[in-house]
């Protein structure tokens, strides 16, 4: 998930299609299915082009932009018939960004961006892979929401007021999850059942009256807004 790999596929495409292929190929031989993240790090394609976060997300006419419509249809179309192909996911946790001051928190410009915003690019993104490949499932790889995820889509960190932390109702958790998941077939979450330090035992499990920092009972509120 770096710049050399895109940079292998521009400069050396032979080079890179063979690694692919070879794996694809080793996957499906030891009866193996992959879930393809089509890309993983959010800020892969801003930074290999100059372009900030903000403006991949929202410009759809950036270098960024164009880079990245190129590299996905690409890769859909050359393996959407490949029996190894479980199914599509979009990134990796890309909510878990939204809303906060990334441009305070990294020292970078422009890479501050909204929840809207990133949900009007998944809705774009879902679409751009269903016009190639209309059989494979869609995950947008999103995290679980943060506990005040709905809040801070209101008043986000780089608000002049600052961030709102205030905790999530269940509703407005359930909320969080459905508009996440509306351009996608499946609610992704990446649920992590630990803490390694006193000051994240509230990040993942403990809400809605839920206790223990290994508690799993989150992921049956998770499974009834799916079921529902």
């Amino acid at each position: 998930f770096g710049n050399g790999e895109l940079e292998y596929w521009q400069k050396y495409p032979n080079f890179f299609w063979n690694r692919f292929d070879k794996m694809m190929s080793d996957l499906y031989e030891n009866r193996f299915q992959v879930v393809l993240v089509l890309n993983w790090w959010n800020t892969q394609f801003p930074r290999f082009t100059g372009d900030g976060l903000r403006v991949f997300f929202i410009e759809p006419n950036s270098a960024s932009r164009r880079l990245w419509r190129d590299y996905i249809w690409q890769v859909v179309n050359r393996y959407k018939n490949h029996p190894a192909v479980l199914f599509w996911e979009l990134g990796n946790e890309w909510n878990l960004d939204a809303d906060l001051d990334i441009d305070k928190r990294t020292g970078f410009k422009g890479d501050n961006y909204s929840t809207g915003e990133l949900l009007d690019f998944v809705h774009e993104y879902a679409n751009f892979i269903r016009e190639i490949d209309p059989n494979h499932l869609i995950s947008n790889g999103f995290s679980m929401p943060r506990p005040s995820a709905e809040h801070l889509r209101k008043q986000p960190e780089w608000s002049p007021k600052g961030a709102d932390w205030t905790s999530d109702s269940k509703e407005e958790f359930k909320k969080n999850l459905i508009d996440a998941s509306k351009d996608a077939e499946i609610i992704s979450v990446h649920f992590y059942n630990f803490c390694d330090n006193e000051e994240c035992t509230s990040r993942y499990n403990e809400r809605f009256g839920i206790k223990g920092v290994y508690n799993v009972d989150l992921l049956n509120e998770v499974v009834g807004v799916a079921n529902e």
